[in-house]
């Protein structure tokens, strides 16, 4: 998995009103998975709080100051 979804399979059979099953369940988290990344891709941004290093080109003089 490549991050959250954004909805549960519980909603999503809820929502589609479909009984759990085994296939049905793999199937939901697929979508769920695929319907997830295209909004990130859309939107150009993710909903859920990431943790991660970025490293940023700065010129060598001077300097930046980042508070907590």
């Amino acid at each position: 998995m490549a991050g959250p979804t954004y909805a549960t399979r519980e909603q999503i059979a809820a929502a589609a009103d479909v009984k759990a099953s085994a296939h049905v369940d793999a199937t939901i988290d697929r979508l769920a998975e695929t319907a997830s990344r295209s909004i990130d891709r859309t939107f150009h941004r993710r909903f859920y709080p990431t943790v991660a290093t970025k490293t940023l080109r700065w010129p060598e003089r001077g300097g930046l100051w980042v508070d907590d």
